[in-house]
């Protein structure tokens, strides 16, 4: 939904992107736009997940027999944007972020997470970090925007980013 909301004007950027461009469009992305920095993410599951006990690093094969949880895109006419899902495996689609940590620590599906969110639940023993053999474990978080608002204010927004120094998530 974001590259949709950026495409039809109903935003002017949108920070902490996480997917490829759409083909064709007038949007600054990738070398265009600005990446914010990389976003280390952590596969997490319940302690009473069967995949808590799994020997690691564990397969794309055994994680596949597995309920994935993943954050719905929210485009309307756009073809839906899928990151992190295997071929086959079965999902459970939620409306945010937060929905998808707690549909995890209830024990309703596995995913990655970022860092930043799964290591208070990790540290509280309410998830349980596991290595798998075959996994990205970071991606680049990026701003984009709509080219076709060139004014001042995204000038001023573009120097302060690019003055910021951004912690790691």
């Amino acid at each position: 939904g974001t590259w949709e909301a950026l495409l039809a004007g109903r935003a002017a950027r949108a920070i902490g992107r996480f997917s490829g461009t759409p083909a064709g469009g007038r949007v600054a992305s990738g070398d265009q736009g600005r990446p914010l920095g990389e976003l280390e993410l952590v596969f997490a599951v319940a302690p009473g997940h069967p995949l808590a006990d799994a020997p690691e690093p564990i397969k794309p094969e055994i994680v596949r027999r597995h309920r994935a949880v993943a954050v719905g895109d929210s485009a309307r006419n756009l073809p839906a944007v899928t990151i992190g899902l295997l071929g086959g495996q079965d999902v459970l689609t939620v409306p945010s972020m937060q929905a998808k940590v707690a549909a995890q620590i209830a024990g309703l599906g596995c995913g990655n997470l970022p860092v930043g969110l799964a290591m208070p639940e990790i540290e509280a023993g309410r998830l349980v970090p596991k290595l798998l053999a075959e996994s990205r474990m970071t991606g680049t978080s990026y701003c984009s925007w709509n080219t076709s608002v060139q004014g001042k204010s995204l000038q001023w927004f573009l120097e302060r980013l690019s003055d910021a120094t951004l912690p790691r998530a």
